[in-house]
């Protein structure tokens, strides 16, 4: 494949006939240079010519290999309506011609040789552009080539080469190994320099699959020796195979973040040409996200990938094994619901029904077939049925396999899985045997095969020896990640969050609550190495990496509606690409800046975690002792009910009685039985799923007008910890800013930004078109509280973008991470600005948790969208108190008492604060629940 980058008025025709053509037809249009930024790419040469200085040309064989011609164009350049033609010598091609086949902003249009074209070393191949909108047409560049007419013996040499590899997969000994090597070489000698070396690199997996040292030596050793020509842009596709190689490599030896840098290059390489193998890049970086604990993340990537395949940009071989991959995440998140296992199960039949899993016959088959048997008993295992058959029959498969590194990884599996089964069953003793044998595989399996001996342990009652399981099982998760590329969170929910949730209760459980304690705050000290301090942010690698953000910033833009149809069909793709590729370096930056040193953890009043079958609380007692409480619900009791009241929020529309019907379980699980020991104000440190619970409309015995959690106490929401700083306490009040209807289309902007002026006339009131983000950070420094009345935006597959609407652009999570030092409190009244994805631990990732962990001790946000009115309802209230002089707690109890009295509780009940601090807090005493 060829990749030139042309500056657009270096374009030229390059032949004489051409110019002639041009002059001497009246009805040629008039040819215009191109838009600039435009990079041209040939794709579907078949090999190469390398000459002498080792430079290569692109070469085809025969008329039936269409000739591509690919663009890739910046985003803001609309090619829904262009077409190209190419013009061959002797012959002007007659159609113009729509894209064949698209990847993001790159087209590519194809057009097979004319039968009259003679062989040749030295082919010009040109080409027209026309944009159907308004009928301009440009110039493009030409091109060179090398054209043989004759491809009989391309064509028996395409075949032996099929032959070779073929009784080479089925079988993959030392013979057919060296029948490979001989004929890759000889093929270079031939003059097929491409294929032999794209053959040659199937050398390199019965490596990979024994997985020794010594293996991975030779790997890296034959890696080093591929030819110099293949970083040429001719050679772009084995050069992206190339990087997808040395980036397994790199996997199995422990460097996550050079084997996701590396698949990155090769995805930008694969998406030049359109190339059909850039389906296996994405399954390694799915591979990836589902390892770094980011499961979610690897699902969304592998369903997206397989959704553009239907357009046929994919290598067919690999569609069953990505599908395979798909079924196999779905079924491993813990919280995977029963549409979840729904999925895996039709992407994991698809698996099956296709009949190709990119390997052909023999071992590799009997292999593939063993791992769709486990897949089998896994879903079994996940619904509650009984996988014996598919246990028993993977077994069977698996014992009469010669040993290998995937014959041993998925012998582990059947080892976890039957144990699994064992102790679905109550047999804690065979699940004991068959974990343990698990336990002695490489760490990420040993991790779950230490997990299940923890809870085989516990079913039988050896407490002890249930502790020492799980702790080893926490160790090996840690030992299965050494290196998370700035990409996973170590607190992401998973098994590894899931595991310290079962330490924890086996802590409670041996009298120990101190213990089971510390784990949990464990989980939150896991989050400190992703403090926003960015106090490092002015090193050169922080600034690519903000620049790189910015550009695709920039980029994002022009994919935002209004679009016309056909427009809006074509950018939905490169906008979802632009959307992960921001995800990424939002957390590389998290990640980056960071400074764990200065981070200090916030006290809480209780801890409350979710177990597969119940919810556990511990709080301290009166006398500072620890206390718990346990309530059986079932997670997908739990995760049902928090989803059905966040659709309430959603809509609004839910009574009073409804509400309390669908809370009142959640209730029970996380508030103590006697409710007058609570203090005025009550701190939650919530973690996983819990923290989208709406904690002030838990309801209440009813009695003395009192219905609701916010009629005892102010429940505020706890932040892990809180970074350094100095807080202007003593500037309080002296300088708020308000930042007030950036984008004016706010039903009570105007109104609002008056009576805040009234009230409040020192502050500083950013209004309109003054409110750009720019303004808002150059005025942060000076604050002593921040007001935000703007758009919140939240994409939940994308929570670590959210941002707030300013006049020019949004205000990210990232650039409110930045600032210069705390703020006495926040309140961001727009939609979704407490909401984020659930963490392991008991941190919050959204708008408010980023302010409230860099130092600001209170913070108000919305977990889901705001009505204008009831938005104005409250910051009235709560402005006239904070004028009054009230602390903010107090101000916050009275503006939401007014709330309570003229809304329902499903329009109220997304209002949430987080604080750092102990304003008007008293000792939190609870009784354990009878």
């Amino acid at each position: 494949m060829s990749l030139w980058s042309f500056n657009a008025t270096r374009a030229y025709l390059g032949t004489a006939f051409w110019l002639l053509f041009i002059a001497c037809n009246d009805s040629e249009p008039t040819l215009e240079e191109p838009p600039a930024g435009i990079s041209y790419a040939l794709r579907g040469n078949q090999d190469v010519v390398v000459f002498d200085d080792g430079t290569l040309k692109p070469k085809w064989f025969g008329y039936a290999q269409p000739i591509g011609l690919c663009l890739d164009t910046p985003i803001e350049i609309d090619t829904s309506q262009w077409q190209v033609r190419l013009t061959f010598p002797g012959r002007l091609s007659t159609e113009f011609t729509e894209p064949r086949l698209q990847a993001g902003t790159t087209s590519c249009f194809t057009q097979t040789p004319p039968t009259t074209l003679q062989s040749t070393s030295d082919l010009e191949i040109c080409a027209t552009l026309r944009d159907g909108f308004n009928n301009h047409h440009y110039r493009l560049p030409c091109f060179r080539v090398a054209f043989d007419a004759n491809d009989s013996d391309f064509k028996q040499v395409l075949a032996a080469a099929n032959r070779t590899v073929g009784l080479f997969l089925q079988q993959t000994n030392e013979d057919n190994l060296s029948t490979l090597e001989q004929q890759a070489s000889g093929l270079t000698e031939r003059g097929y320099p491409l294929v032999g070396a794209g053959l040659r690199l199937l050398t390199l997996r019965p490596l990979f699959s024994e997985g020794s040292d010594e293996a991975h030596a030779e790997i890296r050793q034959r890696l080093d020796a591929a030819p110099t020509w293949s970083t040429q842009p001719a050679a772009a596709v084995l050069n992206a195979k190339l990087k997808r190689n040395w980036a397994k490599l790199a996997l199995r030896e422990g460097q996550t973040r050079r084997a996701w840098q590396l698949l990155s290059e090769a995805d930008e390489l694969t998406r030049q040409v359109v190339a059909v193998e850039r389906l296996g890049v994405i399954m390694l970086q799915a591979e990836i996200l589902g390892r770094l604990g980011a499961g979610r993340d690897s699902i969304d990537r592998l369903q997206a990938a397989l959704d553009e395949c239907q357009t046929g940009v994919c290598r067919q071989s690999l569609v069953a094994p990505a599908h395979q991959l798909l079924g196999w995440r779905l079924l491993d998140d813990p919280d995977a619901s029963a549409q979840d296992l729904g999925r895996a199960e039709d992407s994991l039949a698809t698996a099956g029904d296709s009949g190709d899993t990119g390997d052909t016959g023999g071992t590799v088959d009997n292999l593939e077939r063993a791992n769709q048997r486990l897949n089998a008993a896994f879903l079994a295992i996940r619904r509650g049925q009984n996988p014996g058959s598919a246990l028993d029959e993977a077994g069977s498969i698996l014992a009469g396999l010669e040993p290998g590194a995937r014959q041993q990884n998925l012998q582990a599996w059947h080892h976890a899985f039957t144990g699994l089964a064992a102790l679905a069953a109550g047999d804690a003793a065979s699940a004991i045997e068959s974990c343990a044998a698990a336990a002695l595989a490489a760490p990420r399996i040993a991790a779950r095969g230490w997990s299940c001996v923890g809870r085989a342990e516990r079913l039988r009652g050896e407490l002890d020896a249930a502790a020492a399981a799980f702790d080893q099982a926490i160790l090996h998760h840690a030992l299965a990640v050494p290196d998370s590329a700035g990409l996973g969170r170590p607190t992401a929910p998973g098994h590894r969050v899931d595991d310290s949730y079962r330490a924890a209760r086996v802590a409670i459980e041996r009298d120990d609550p101190d213990h089971a304690w510390l784990l949990l705050e464990a989980l939150d000290a896991s989050t400190v190495e992703f403090s926003e301090s960015c106090d490092g942010r002015t090193s050169p690698d922080i600034q690519r990496v903000e620049s790189r953000r910015h550009n695709l910033l920039s980029q994002l833009a022009w994919t935002e509606p209004p679009l016309a149809p056909r427009r809006q069909q074509q950018v939905a793709p490169v906008r979802r690409a632009l959307l992960q590729s921001l995800t990424e370096l939002q957390r590389v930056l998290l990640a980056a800046c960071r400074s764990p040193l200065q981070a200090s953890p916030v006290a809480a009043d209780l801890r409350v975690f979710a177990l597969d079958n119940e919810v556990i609380s511990l709080w301290r007692s009166s006398d500072g002792s620890l206390e718990a409480q346990r309530t059986s619900l079932p997670r997908s009791e739990l995760n049902h009910r928090i989803e059905q009241l966040a659709e309430a929020q959603r809509n609004g529309r839910l009574n009073d009685e409804a509400w309390r019907a669908l809370a009142q379980p959640l209730a029970d699980a996380l508030l103590p039985k006697n409710l007058e020991s609570l203090g005025v104000i009550s701190h939650f440190a919530l973690h996983g799923v819990l923290q989208r619970v709406p904690l002030p409309a838990l309801p209440i015995p009813p009695g003395d007008g009192r219905r609701w959690l916010a009629d005892v106490t102010t429940a505020v929401v706890r932040p892990p910890f809180v970074e350094a700083g100095t807080p202007r306490y003593d500037e309080a009040l002296a300088a708020p800013l308000f930042v007030v209807d950036p984008r004016r289309n706010l039903p009570s902007g105007t109104e609002a930004r008056d009576t805040y002026r009234g009230r409040f006339p020192a502050a500083k009131i950013l209004f309109g078109d003054e409110a750009s983000a720019q303004a808002v950070q150059a005025a942060l420094p000076a604050a002593s509280f921040l007001h935000v009345d703007a758009h919140g935006e939240y994409d939940k597959a994308f929570p670590e973008l959210s941002s707030l609407g300013m006049a020019d652009t949004n205000l990210s999570l990232g650039d409110l991470a930045k600032l210069a030092g705390p703020l006495h409190f926040a309140n961001l009244s727009g939609c979704h600005t407490g909401f984020s994805r659930p963490t392991g631990g008991s941190g919050n990732d959204g708008l408010a948790g980023v302010l409230s962990r860099r130092g600001t001790r209170w913070v108000i946000a919305h977990q889901s969208a705001i009505e204008d009115d009831l938005g104005h309802d409250f910051n009235d209230v709560f402005y006239r108190q904070i004028e009054a002089g009230s602390g903010v707690v107090d101000a916050f109890r009275t503006a939401l008492a007014n709330l309570r009295s003229n809304y329902p509780a499903a329009a109220w009940s997304n209002l949430t604060l987080l604080g750092t601090a102990d304003e008007g807090k008293n000792q939190l005493v609870v009784t354990t629940r009878g």
